[in-house]
């Protein structure tokens, strides 16, 4: 049901493929944090508050990390829509001194569809 969801949102707020004339994060931003008020406006009344939502970034998350003593920290996310639908929790992690960024690998460094030889 969560995945059915999560898809007819990306359906009604799409965006652009990226390209390299156009990232498009900015198009991701908006469409995650237009998804998220769609979702609190119709759904909220049976959900926890918006700002608890997702396992991968929330303030309470910060909090637990920060009151663990953990001062210096890398958040890596494998995209940026865990973080474009949690903005605060982002400039919380920020402000306790906590890197947040996406990790790279060599397999995005190379165009889709593209092969290596050897």
């Amino acid at each position: 049901m969560v995945s059915e969801i999560n898809r007819s949102l990306k359906q009604k707020y799409p965006t652009q493929t990226p390209s390299l004339a156009d990232n498009t994060i900015k198009a991701q931003y908006d469409s995650a944090q237009k998804q998220k008020q769609w979702l609190e406006t119709h759904a909220g009344k049976y959900l926890r508050p918006s700002n608890q939502w997702g396992q991968a970034i929330s303030t309470q998350m910060i909090h637990t990390l920060q009151q663990a003593g953990l001062k210096k920290l890398w958040l890596g996310f494998d995209n940026w829509m865990p973080a474009f639908y949690q903005p605060e929790a982002v400039d919380m992690a920020k402000n306790a001194g906590y890197l947040v960024a996406t990790y790279d690998s060599y397999n995005t460094a190379i165009e889709r569809g593209k092969t290596i030889p050897g």
